[in-house]
């Protein structure tokens, strides 16, 4: 696949930036003004990739990403974790990622897949999220946490509008609220 899925920001752990391509055969980091394809993972190999961000966990800082048909990769610098059905996520799909501060202090980690819906990561499992009066798993393609203000977790949903998440608290934004369209794909 010759095309760009996303463009990044990442952010890093040292608080840096830089700009990381998700595309079809891979990452790509621009360096001054060219790309240099960037393999995080060694031996992960090409294929599709998509949102990427480093999360802090339990005192260290974890990139997690999405590779598309393989699963969601969390790598620790040293090993790598594939979570998909045969290891703990639901799906080969994941689609995006999101992650906000806990209240407790830690970080909590989101995940939008293309066919099982809106997940969350905790005590090292995956768990699917209620989407409010449709509980069947809508496929979510984007997922956005505002930087400052409440906790609130928004949610671009495949055939079923903007979900929002505040406090534990789902809401969808849809047709009847005035949304033109059911699908979202930010």
């Amino acid at each position: 696949s010759p095309w760009v899925w996303r463009i990044t920001s990442l952010a890093l752990p040292d608080g840096s930036r830089e700009l990381v391509a998700s595309t079809g055969k891979g990452f790509a980091r621009l360096r001054g003004e060219r790309w240099e394809r960037w393999d995080p993972v060694p031996g992960l190999g090409e294929g599709q990739r998509g949102p990427i961000q480093w999360v802090k966990e339990n005192g260290g800082w974890c990139l997690w990403f999405c590779a598309w048909g393989r699963g969601l990769v969390r790598w620790d610098g040293h090993k790598a974790t594939i979570f998909n059905p045969d290891g703990g996520f639901p799906s080969f799909y994941p689609t995006s990622l999101a992650s906000a501060p806990e209240s407790g202090g830690g970080t909590v980690l989101w995940a939008g897949t293309y066919d099982k819906g809106l997940l969350r990561f905790q005590d090292g499992k995956w768990h699917t999220v209620s989407q409010g009066k449709d509980t069947a798993a809508s496929g979510v393609y984007d997922l956005w946490v505002p930087p400052q203000g409440k906790p609130t977790l928004w949610i671009a949903l495949r055939d079923g509008g903007v979900g929002r998440l505040d406090m534990g608290a789902w809401r969808t934004l849809d047709r009847e609220s005035g949304l033109p369209n059911e699908e979202v794909a930010c």
